[in-house]
């Protein structure tokens, strides 16, 4: 049997990939995908220097910029909130505008997310 990989293309702009295996190289197949991951998640935020992980955050508003971020990670107001550390409340909050991005929580942001920490920042935009 020959590795197999489907790429599916989720609502909301994410992508999922089903992969079928022999069963001898499943449990092999399985840890490499998990290390992964990992990696994919643990990502360093940017330099100077051209990453594969850039998103374009060209002058977007911070929260425009993370319900984008967000949506397509797929993840929920309530699933950001328990993974940078705040509530579901303040998510949505910085989503609208109506409270600023705090800077320890925009650098979990940009980590994740592969951004720089300052697209979170207010400054340079117009009320």
């Amino acid at each position: 049997m020959a590795v197999k990989v489907e790429r599916i293309e989720q609502p909301g702009g994410g992508v999922s990939f089903q992969v079928t295996v022999p069963r001898y190289a499943a449990d092999a197949f399985e840890e490499t995908l998990k290390s992964l991951a990992a990696l994919v998640d643990a990502r360093p935020p940017l330099t100077d220097s051209a990453s594969l992980w850039a998103k374009p955050a060209a002058r977007e508003l911070p929260g425009k910029l993370l319900k984008r971020l967000r949506t397509e990670a797929g993840m929920t107001q309530k699933q950001a909130a328990e993974a940078f550390g705040t509530t579901q409340s303040r998510i949505s909050d910085f989503e609208m505008g109506v409270r600023t991005i705090p800077p320890e929580v925009a650098e979990r942001l940009a980590r994740r997310f592969g951004v720089q920490a300052s697209d979170f920042s207010a400054s340079g935009f117009r009320a």
